[in-house]
Order: structure tokens, then C-alpha cells, then sequence
């Protein structure tokens, strides 16, 4: 199973509202302690810092740069996603709404500037609402979707060698949320999205054919689900799970499929604006952690491990003062680790270590992420280790 993570523009640039959901962050299929986390700076250029056995690089963080376009800071954070060790390729959207791409092959980033991620000769005017959603699901692969602004879901693929051109395959579904997207195996992908009625619909990618029409899920939640954070997961073959939360009473709710059908949607607790960010360890692992929205707050968290804990209902508080959505990533059993920025642009990290959660420590500026003789903290270069056996 592939890892999915379920980052100089003229004076001119302008940057709007404080983001939302601001990291992106993947990891390496084969490599262990590896991470790549991505963002925007204050002044819209996409910074990247990364993990491995010796620790964190580089001091400070990498800048990117960015397309010569103007961005926004909710719809232009990066989307990152890993086909293979030692590659990683990104995607941004322009506040316009036309799509962007880099990626980092073997040894650099590819090309020196951002290239368009459409062709207005061959596949028209293209115009995304939010940030675009991908997968891997093998060597080579990647499966990319959007949300077009005339409603509908755009896909585009990479083969290993060539890009596909954008293609609409369902012109007459419209959507109301960004899509959702995961794959639990080898050619296959499945898609989810809530049209304007508050229905969750899926799609499915079966290896040669698509579902002849969307099926709806059943069991819908009282007073319906925000459309603007919906998540899809997957445990392994033939296992899904969606994570929204509610429009009236902001919990978290989740729905599980196996093969015979769709379980109740289960009310799990909290109060957030958008939906917790879900990290599968294993088949029989969940960490759920995410943030109430308000300014100040610190993150909750939970485990599933054969039951809920704290408790169905309950979560534990990770604790910190965080104006962003959380980020989380693991690269071994043992391993969660989770990241935030505070209300002063700092980007921290915490990490379970096998006993505890370890204090909060920097990892860099996003405000002043590539000011010249920085230097970083010795806790912020701290390495993650799995958890030894005993």
C-alpha cells in the first residue's frame, strides 16, 4: 500500500485569509523516517522541510519558490504525493483556480519553475475551487482530482511516463465539497464527494471500468455533514472508511464499508470546524487528531485499537496553542507524529515515542521561513525512533 497524505511571484502576488489547513506531508513507500512536509509562507512561496534517519533538514526551511501567479492561502496549500522512494511530486492551485506542478526526482526538483498543469489548447479553460486531491496506488502511478468551479470532478492520471489530459468523466454529477480520495490497492481507486442535497456519493475505479453511476451512501446523519472536509481511508483490500462532520453538532462521525454493505454512521465526539485528520498505522490502528477551528486551541486526539479510546465519545488534548489544522504521518508501527502551526507562524512537532507524547518542539518559521544565519533550536533537530522491542 502506497502512503497518500489519506506543498517568486511578483509584488503584485497577494495572499487572502489565514490558512485553514496549511501543511501537506507525505512519505516515502520504502524508506523509513522519511517525511516531507510542505506549505506557503506570509508572502505565498511554497517552503519544504524533511525527516530522515539523521533528523530534520534543512535548518530553517527550503524555499520553493512559486508559480507567477497569485495565490491563496486556503486553496493554494501544496498537495504532495510519493509513487516511489525519492520521488515526490507536487501540485499547487493559483487563486485563479489553474493548477501547477513540481517534482523532485532522484537528486532535484523539476523544472526550475513551476509548470502549468493544463494545456489551454487541448483541454480548455480549467478552473479549480480548492486544492486538488491524489493518490498512488503503485510504482509510477499517481491519480489526481479536482474540483472545477462549474461543480463537476476533473481527473487526470500519470502513467509512469506520460500525463493524461483532464478528462470530465461525469459531466452531470455536481459537487458541493472538494473530493475525497483513496485506494486500497493496485488499480484501484475510490472517490467520494456530497453533492448540493448533503448526500455522500462514491465512485470507484475497479481495474477496468468505472461504477456504471455513483451510489449514494446510506444512513444519513441527522441534520446532514459539512461539505468542505470530507475524508476516505482504507484499511486494506475491500475496506473503506468516510469521516465528515456534522453540519448542526460539529462531531465527528464516521461510516465503514465491507464487502456487503455500508455500517450506521457512528457519532464519535469533539467539536471541529473540518474533519480530524485520520493516520491508518495498521489495518487494526487509527489516530484521529484534529483541531476545534478557534484560534488558541489546542488539538484533540484519539486511538482506535480494536475499540475507541479514550472512550467512543471522549478525546485526550495534545495540548499547544494552534491557529491551523493539524498534520499527521507515520513510517513505521511504532511511530505517529503530528504538526501545527501556532499563531505566530511556527511550525512545531510533537511525536509519540512508544510511551508518551514528547514536548513540542520548532521546526522553523513560516513567516520568516529563509532569513539568512538562522539557527535551529538542538531539540528541533531531535530524530524519531521507533519504539524498540522488548
Amino acid at each position: 500500500m502506497y502512503s497518500t497524505f489519506l506543498i517568486a511571484l511578483s509584488a503584485l502576488r497577494t495572499i487572502h485569509a489565514e490558512a485553514n489547513d496549511p501543511i501537506a506531508i507525505t512519505t516515502w513507500p520504502g524508506v523509513s523516517q522519511r517525511a516531507d512536509l510542505f506549505g506557503l509562507t506570509a508572502d505565498g512561496d511554497v517552503w519544504h522541510k524533511y525527516h530522515n534517519e539523521h533528523g530534520w533538514d534543512p535548518v530553517g526551511l527550503e524555499n520553493l519558490s512559486s508559480p507567477d501567479a497569485d495565490l491563496d492561502t486556503n486553496k493554494s496549500v501544496p498537495t504532495a504525493v510519493s509513487f516511489a522512494d525519492n520521488h515526490l511530486q507536487l501540485f499547487v492551485i493559483s487563486e485563479a483556480g489553474k493548477p501547477y506542478t513540481r517534482w523532485w526526482s532522484d537528486s532535484q526538483w523539476e523544472p526550475e519553475h513551476w509548470q502549468n498543469f493544463y494545456d489551454t489548447e487541448t483541454e480548455g479553460d480549467i478552473s479549480f475551487q480548492s486544492k486538488l486531491a491524489a493518490v498512488s496506488w503503485g510504482v509510477g502511478r499517481i491519480d489526481v482530482f479536482g474540483h472545477n468551479e462549474s461543480g463537476t470532478y476533473l481527473h487526470k492520471y500519470y502513467t509512469g511516463r506520460d500525463w493524461s489530459k483532464w478528462e470530465d468523466i461525469w459531466p452531470e454529477q455536481k459537487f458541493s465539497s472538494p473530493p475525497a480520495v483513496t485506494s486500497w490497492g493496485a488499480n484501484r481507486f475510490d472517490v467520494f464527494g456530497v453533492d448540493h442535497e448533503g448526500t455522500v456519493l462514491h465512485q470507484a475505479w475497479q481495474g477496468d471500468a468505472y461504477f456504471e453511476k455513483f451510489e449514494a451512501l446510506p444512513n444519513a446523519v441527522s441534520g446532514g455533514l459539512k461539505d468542505t472536509s470530507l475524508t476516505a481511508t482504507s484499511s486494506g483490500e475491500g475496506q473503506l472508511a468516510v469521516w465528515a462532520v456534522g453540519k448542526n453538532d460539529s462531531q465527528l462521525y464516521s461510516t465503514v464499508w465491507y464487502p456487503g454493505g455500508y455500517q450506521a454512521w457512528s457519532a464519535l465526539g469533539g467539536n471541529f470546524e473540518a474533519t480530524p485528520k485520520i493516520l491508518r498505522r495498521t489495518a487494526t490502528f487509527l489516530d484521529v487528531v484534529g483541531h476545534s477551528g478557534k484560534s488558541g486551541d489546542g488539538f484533540d486526539y484519539k486511538i482506535w485499537a480494536g475499540h475507541w479510546q479514550p472512550s467512543e465519545s471522549s478525546w485526550w488534548s495534545l495540548k499547544g496553542s494552534w491557529n491551523s489544522l493539524p498534520a499527521i504521518a507515520s513510517w513505521s508501527e511504532d511511530v505517529a507524529a503530528v504538526f501545527g502551526i501556532d499563531g505566530n507562524g511556527i511550525l512545531k512537532w510533537s511525536w509519540w515515542s512508544g510511551e508518551k507524547w514528547e514536548t513540542w518542539h520548532e521546526l522553523g518559521d513560516t513567516k520568516d521561513p529563509f532569513a539568512e544565519n538562522k539557527l535551529a533550536a538542538p531539540a528541533s533537530q531531535e530524530v524519531l525512533r521507533a519504539k524498540e522491542e522488548v
